[in-house]
């Protein structure tokens, strides 16, 4: 099917059905038009769809696409679980191509089967729960990020330069000013987004415009927008000054490095030519 929705390729997804072609076409996304993942329904229509599709739709437009009426999000009923459960799947991760039951491929394959994690310092694959104790304890070569990746240090690297370098990470020396930061733009945007979201709502509710409210609504979505752009600016400039400082200390060090690799060669030297 060609559909702009099409969900194949989603990491979300980690299996594929065996035979797509016998399971009820009511079991079917009315978006994505494929079998029904994670599945809820419509309460003004009745109409199923993923709940990542659904979800995805109204963000951009507070309104079910088919029924043109404000979404209302339920369960679906437990025969439609059921029926999906039922249905043979088999693994897109690993190189097992052996079928299980759709309702136990979490519990019985993906959490402890899977061996679908690849550690890229050795090259050899894991299950989930095999994979974390290799990279903390078993694996000299693994690969790992800084622990200032959450505010944004892009370091990379096997464990033993990870460890060399935190020791004079600026990401680090910096995190609360980093964390504050990241922190305030986060929560503008989301206020941005739910002012977007109050707006297009009113103006679908209303039918009449862009009205006074509306327009304070679009006022304060632009002030909010001003803000947030001050706080990315000011953070931009902040992480230009974490990697000047960065760079500046690394030249040091290797400055340092160098002075102390020439004063061991000249008393090095100085040994040879004592009488």
């Amino acid at each position: 099917m060609n559909n702009p929705f099409n969900k194949n390729g989603n990491n979300n997804i980690t299996f594929k059905y065996l035979e797509p072609e016998k399971i009820d076409n009511g079991l079917e996304c009315a978006i994505c038009l494929e079998v029904l993942n994670d599945p809820v329904v419509e309460s003004q229509c009745g109409q199923m769809f993923c709940r990542e599709c659904i979800n995805n739709a109204i963000s951009v437009k507070p309104i079910c696409p088919l029924c043109n009426q404000m979404a209302s999000i339920g369960i679906v009923a437990k025969y439609v679980s059921n029926k999906l459960n039922e249905a043979l799947v088999t693994c897109t991760l690993c190189d097992d191509v052996s079928s299980i039951k759709r309702g136990e491929y979490k519990s019985m394959h993906l959490d402890k089967q899977c061996k679908s994690q690849h550690c890229e310092g050795c090259g050899s694959k894991f299950t989930r729960s095999e994979f974390d104790h290799h990279i903390k304890f078993d694996c000299s070569m693994a690969i790992v990020n800084c622990s200032g990746q959450d505010i944004l240090c892009p370091f990379r690297s096997t464990k033993s330069e990870v460890s060399i370098h935190e020791i004079n990470c600026y990401h680090l020396s910096l995190r609360t000013v980093l964390s504050d930061l990241i922190k305030s733009n986060k929560e503008k945007d989301e206020k941005i987004k739910k002012l977007e979201t109050q707006l297009l709502f009113q103006q679908n509710t209303s039918g009449i415009g862009i009205g006074s409210n509306d327009a304070l609504v679009n006022q304060q979505i632009k002030n909010q927008q001003f803000q947030l752009l001050q706080q990315q600016n000011l953070l931009g400039q902040t992480q230009q000054q974490v990697q000047q400082q960065y760079f500046l200390q690394q030249q040091q060090l290797l400055q340092q490095q160098r002075q102390h690799q020439l004063s061991q060669l000249n008393s090095f030297q100085d040994g040879l030519y004592r009488p």
